[in-house]
């Protein structure tokens, strides 16, 4: 049984549940995909639990919470480095695209709910892609993809989320982080690569981004990702290798 089946149990236990239980419910949705074997295990601990439930819906709502707040350090703290295969991107290892999609929904439905924390999200574009691969092969191209993924790694925070949104496009959540503590990451990561020796290239390999902070008119990710992309195309037009923000 999941805890969104036994929260079910206990709206039937207790009549009318709290007001809060229809938001935890959702949180506990969005965080079933990221969790397996700790998620049952909480789940069994919650189930013991249950069966000694002495004060209702209050006591039901405190352990829902403990165990909200447990699930979300253990995604802060592995999403980098514990991801499941099918939510890999098997060229980069970072984060697939349908996967990392989910983690921009997570990241946009927090902020509508807390606007004044705030995150920026970034596309990442390598310059003159096509060329590499023209030039030095499909092999050489790929190795140069798998660089760029471990220096926007290199360049992020554990907090934050990678993953590659394709082809030569990558994508970041900088999480909890106001445009000015972006600004200072987003060049960090550009210098960084302009600054690498890729293998098996001659001269330099750039990257142009485009960040877009998040609004809280948006009324989707497809908004967010807009604004970025956007703000992505301005930079390539206006010459590459730099940032543009939304």
């Amino acid at each position: 049984m999941v805890l969104a089946d036994i929260l079910s149990e206990l709206v039937d236990y207790e009549g009318e549940p709290p007001p809060d239980i229809r938001l935890i419910k959702a949180l506990i949705d969005l965080q079933k995909q990221d969790f397996g074997n700790p998620l049952i295990e909480i789940t069994n601990l919650f189930q013991s639990y249950l069966k000694n439930l002495l004060s209702g819906a209050i006591a039901s709502l405190t352990i829902l919470l403990i165990t909200l707040a447990v699930l979300m350090m253990k995604q802060r703290k592995i999403h980098h480095t514990v991801v499941a295969p099918s939510q890999r991107d098997s060229l980069t290892q970072l984060s697939n695209r349908g996967y990392w999609q989910q983690c921009l929904e997570q990241t946009l439905w927090q902020h509508q709910q807390s606007p004044e924390n705030t995150s920026c999200l970034l596309l990442i574009d390598v310059d003159h892609f096509k060329h590499i691969n023209d030039k030095y092969g499909h092999t050489t191209g790929d190795q140069v993809l798998k660089q760029v993924a471990q220096l926007i790694l290199a360049s992020s925070r554990q907090s934050d989320y990678a993953g590659r949104y394709g082809g030569e496009e990558f994508a970041l959540i900088l999480s909890a982080s106001p445009l000015t503590k972006a600004r200072e990451i987003t060049e960090r990561l550009r210098k960084n690569i302009a600054d690498f020796t890729f293998d098996g290239v001659d001269g330099d390999v750039t990257v142009s981004i485009g960040i877009a902070e998040f609004n809280a008119a948006y009324l989707g990710i497809t908004d967010w990702i807009n604004a970025a992309d956007t703000a992505l195309y301005n930079a390539k037009r206006q010459g590459r290798n730099q940032v543009v923000f939304a």
